[in-house]
C-alpha cells in the first residue's frame, strides 16, 4: 500500500471518531471499498432491478419488497399448473379405474347371483354379499 493511501485511511479513521461518535462527514465504508455504485445500478438486488422498479414494487406492497420479473413468474406459473394438471390426470385416472373396477365387479357379481339363482331356485342369494365374499379374497 503505497504511503498517500495509509494517509487517507488514517484521515478518514480521525475524521470518524469527531464529537459524539457521529462523524461531520460520514463516509460508508462499503462505498469506501467497493466504490461508487454505477448510475442506475442498485447494488446486491440482483440484475435489471432499477431504483423506479424498486419504488413501484415497495409502493405496492406493505411488507417487504422483491423484485420478481415478469418471465420468471410465467414460467413458475405454467410449471406449477403443469404440475397441478399432471397429478389432478392421474387421481381422476385412478379415480375413475377404481369405479369401472367397483362398477364391473358388482355386475358381475349380480349376474352370477341371478344365474346360481337360476340353477338353484330354493338357494337364496344375494348379489351384495357375493361381491364383498369376491373381494375379501
Amino acid at each position: 500500500m503505497d504511503k498517500a493511501r495509509i494517509e487517507e485511511i488514517a484521515s478518514q479513521q480521525a475524521g470518524e471518531h469527531v464529537e459524539g461518535g457521529e462523524s461531520s462527514n460520514p463516509v460508508d465504508p462499503f462505498e469506501a471499498i467497493m466504490g461508487k455504485d454505477p448510475k442506475g445500478r442498485l447494488r446486491l438486488y440482483g440484475r435489471g432491478v432499477v431504483a423506479s422498479t424498486l419504488g413501484k414494487v415497495s409502493a405496492r406492497s406493505s411488507g417487504a419488497s422483491v423484485y420478481v420479473p415478469e418471465e420468471l413468474l410465467k414460467s413458475i406459473k405454467e410449471d406449477v399448473a403443469a404440475q397441478l394438471r399432471s397429478e389432478l390426470r392421474n387421481e381422476l385416472k385412478t379415480q375413475v379405474t377404481q369405479e369401472v373396477k367397483d362398477h364391473w365387479a358388482t355386475a358381475y357379481c349380480q349376474t352370477m347371483a341371478h344365474q346360481l339363482k337360476q340353477l338353484h331356485p330354493r338357494l337364496d342369494i344375494n348379489a351384495e354379499a357375493l361381491r364383498r365374499l369376491a373381494t375379501a379374497t
